[in-house]
């Protein structure tokens, strides 16, 4: 809101004098904003007030009043509105209060087609399509083997060997043909019976068909190699 007091009569008629503060004050006093050069006026004779978006003239006591739209007012305030005639002393005013419009943003609002775009390029962002969770990872790991599972009636020494066993063939499964952690030591291994050094090394088996190993004598094998594996230095 602009308030501003236009000079009606005299030498400076057409003048105008902007309000740019809560409470303009005229008077003869130094600290007032308009001071005119007459003993008609007081030295704090009346002020203009721009409070809560109105506009009001209050007289201070003044020694001779003041006139708002013909009326005489002294140690009041009267609320006024644009084209109020305002008399101090000699001086004759005409308020003038225009209403500020904000400014309008001249930013276009988005169309269909750009809030379109808008969707597609958040749900490309997102990795899935709009309005779905984004799916689940269902590859199986190849790496993972089954855990051994307990057979009835078998002893916790003949379950640790199975286990052994079943660590000693994950090594012998891997890409390189044996897989040794870092840090571990690698041990050798007695032949099969009736095996010699000269054909393992050559990669031929002895032709002598093998005697198959009873369960006794398969859980003494894997309890001498649970011993050499609970003895394999960390």
């Amino acid at each position: 809101m602009k308030v501003s007091l236009v000079v009606s009569s005299g030498a400076h008629q057409g003048r105008v004098i902007p309000i740019t503060i809560a409470e303009f004050l005229i008077g003869r006093d130094p600290q007032c904003h308009l001071r005119p050069a007459s003993q008609a006026i007081s030295k704090q004779h009346c002020g203009v007030v721009v409070r809560n978006g109105r506009v009001f003239v209050k007289d201070y006591g003044s020694t001779n009043g003041t006139q708002v739209n013909g009326e005489l007012v002294q140690s009041a305030e009267v609320e006024v509105e644009n084209g109020a005639a305002i008399a101090v002393g000699p001086l004759e005013f005409t308020l003038m209060v225009e209403a500020t419009v904000a400014k309008a943003d001249g930013t276009p609002l988005p169309g269909s087609k750009e809030m379109a775009a808008l969707a597609a390029v958040k749900a490309a962002s997102a990795g899935s399509k709009p309005g779905t969770a984004p799916a689940r990872d269902t590859t199986p790991n190849p790496a993972s083997k089954p855990p051994v599972k307990p057979v009835a009636g078998q002893s916790e020494e003949d379950r640790i060997a199975a286990m052994i066993l079943n660590m000693e063939n994950d090594d012998d499964s891997s890409p390189s043909g044996s897989a040794v952690p870092d840090g571990s030591t690698v041990m050798d291994m007695p032949l099969p019976a009736g095996a010699t050094a000269e054909g393992a090394k050559d990669g031929k088996a002895d032709d002598k068909p093998k005697k198959a190993q009873t369960r006794e004598e398969m859980s003494s094998a894997a309890n001498d190699l649970l011993r050499k594996y609970i003895r394999r230095p960390k």
